[in-house]
């Protein structure tokens, strides 16, 4: 079965390719209309280490190593040679999806492309939160106890909670509301985390 990403590799190592209308951190290229005598040809060798390379219908995905945050490019036209020109959503991403143009820009000018924006890397406790929600799934799938979840990752070193008291806590209404948000992820949540939500 083929996989767009390497399975085995650890996330944050992995060059998935994800669908540009949902991930505003993707570039997306396409021929620049007649009249743009400016408008450059890219060679994305060029520019730095191709880390996923994939032609689909649509046409080419890559994904550009960078030591700030990697660059997710698609592009539209494929031809050899061809003047290209960004083409930027009018979505509520807009002010993203301009940043992290602008962001790809400056690497093809030789410039440092930069960190990526705000809204494309998670913030610290962002990433702790998600670390625990995919503890959650995985404690979920075993089959662990609320109880145990909520001893072994939510508040660690608890001791556990007997009865009645585990019954009317707020330990056990937390790990509760958790694993509910941990499933809603799992089940396609995660993809407001591609549009910077």
């Amino acid at each position: 079965m083929p996989f767009p990403c390497a399975p085995d590799l650890p996330a944050d190592q992995a060059a998935a390719l994800w669908a540009p209308e949902l991930a505003a951190a993707t570039v997306v290229l396409d021929s620049a209309p007649p009249g743009y005598a400016d408008a450059r040809h890219i060679d994305l060798s060029s520019l730095g280490d191709i880390v996923a390379d994939q032609i689909l219908p649509d046409g080419r995905h890559v994904v550009l190593a960078d030591g700030e945050g990697k660059h997710r490019v698609w592009l539209r036209e494929t031809r050899p040679g061809r003047r290209l020109a960004f083409v930027i959503a009018a979505d509520s991403h807009f002010s993203l999806r301009a940043a992290v143009a602008q962001r790809f820009h400056r690497r093809m000018r030789g410039l440092a492309g930069g960190s990526l924006p705000a809204g494309c890397r998670p913030t610290p406790f962002q990433r702790s939160r998600l670390i625990l929600l995919l503890n959650l799934l995985d404690a979920e799938q075993a089959k662990a106890s609320r109880r145990e979840m909520a001893s072994v990752l939510v508040y660690r070193g608890m001791a556990p909670l007997r009865g009645a008291e585990w019954k009317g806590s707020n330990e056990r209404r937390r790990t509760q509301r958790l694993v509910e948000e941990a499933i809603k992820l799992r089940s396609g949540g995660y993809r407001a985390l591609l549009g910077g939500g």
